[in-house]
């Protein structure tokens, strides 16, 4: 315990003097536990100290973005880690690396972190505008809008080394920025002649190592991409098909009809958001054919759904309580996730939303991005 305080002592001392203070810890070593694919209880509960906006699988569990910074939580116990903080300042932006080895964090002075996910020991930090963050496993890519294309800036994430920069392909144009995670290439989607082309550049080199015709669209402002949480699939949007890609050779794993729904990915396997009906539903994605399979019922109208290899986990906000169910089993009461206890939200743009479902190293986990809100770890 004197190390841990000692540690943040010293950081407060280093940084103080020329710039805004660094509250950090760090942790030792750890083996990440698997990520549970049917659970049945709440196995730990963490209640976050102030206002809670993202919540990512990182390390040996997930860490919970607050207004300056992150707090690390064991997936197994859920107790604390390591946190870092920058006060006086404000979280922007907060990427994991696909096998969620890496944390990088942006702030709104123009400042850039990069952890260790595991022990939350700094790597390097730099004063450059986060702008848009895409990361790899091995290369951190800033993405800034210049006219109509986009300029891309890849750094290794071990050393902040700046390895390539590179502009949209001649002819060509990109409007649309989003953050992503890739595994293996850097996907990037632009708009030539009326198509969609969907490019894999080389994370070391910025050279394409594949292309993807998508296929026409109207304008380039609809060439957009979204990514799964793990980088092991992108969906271009425009284009009628929907392509899901693998970033890896480029390989098309799905394409969705327009009669199927918008696809979503994120956390867990690929999922449709169906809009065409009086209750619009969240379904799974069948990627063999790319049509909806549908999903067991939930005790509330629009619940969160996370759709895992063994089974199907949905969480509802209720008036006095927050639920989940695994495969509409029995309901599991996860008490209240978001207490009204009278304090403003951190963000005053920021409303409560709909439970958020995390698969993480030893727990599905649970939260509501909200002013006081409380963790559940499921297993």
């Amino acid at each position: 315990m004197r190390t841990t305080v000692l540690a943040v002592v010293v950081a407060i001392a280093l940084v103080g003097c020329c710039g805004p203070a660094v509250v950090s810890t760090t942790a030792g070593p750890a083996v990440p536990a698997p990520v549970p694919v049917r659970p049945a209880a709440v196995a730990w509960r963490w209640t976050s100290p102030a206002a809670l906006h993202e919540v990512a699988r990182a390390g040996a569990g997930v860490v919970v973005a607050g207004d300056d910074g992150v707090v690390a939580l064991d997936g197994v116990s859920g107790t604390e880690r390591w946190r870092y903080s920058r006060p006086g300042t404000r979280l922007t932006a907060l990427q994991v690396t696909p096998g969620g080895a890496t944390v990088v964090l942006g702030y709104d002075d123009e400042a850039l972190t990069v952890l260790d996910a595991i022990t939350g020991t700094p790597r390097w930090d730099d004063p450059a505008d986060p702008a848009t963050l895409l990361v790899t496993d091995d290369v951190l890519v800033l993405a800034r809008a210049d006219g109509v294309g986009v300029e891309q800036e890849a750094r290794d994430l071990t050393s902040g080394e700046v390895l390539w920069t590179r502009g949209t392909t001649p002819g060509c144009e990109q409007r649309t920025l989003a953050p992503q995670r890739s595994v293996g290439a850097v996907p990037v989607a632009e708009w030539c002649a009326g198509r969609t082309v969907l490019r894999g550049r080389d994370s070391r080199t910025g050279r394409d190592r594949w292309t993807v015709d998508a296929g026409p669209a109207e304008a380039s402002a609809g060439s957009a991409l979204s990514s799964s949480s793990d980088g092991s699939l992108v969906a271009v949007s425009g284009p009628r098909p929907r392509l899901l890609v693998d970033p890896r050779d480029g390989t098309v794993r799905a394409r969705v009809p327009r009669t199927a729904g918008s696809p979503l990915l994120g956390e867990g396997l690929p999922r449709v958001e169906q809009l065409q009906r009086i209750v619009p539903a969240v379904e799974a994605l069948d990627l063999a054919t790319g049509s909806p399979v549908t999903v067991p019922p939930a005790p509330c109208e629009g619940p969160a759904v996370l759709v895992l290899p063994g089974s199907v986990v949905q969480a509802c906000s209720e008036e006095f309580a927050d639920v989940a169910t695994v495969d509409g089993g029995p309901p599991i009461d996860l008490g209240v996730l978001a207490p009204d206890d009278g304090v403003p939200l951190g963000r005053p743009e920021r409303a409560p939303d709909d439970p958020v479902l995390v698969p993480a190293p030893g727990a599905i986990v649970v939260a509501n991005r909200s002013g006081s809100t409380v963790v559940v770890g499921l297993r």
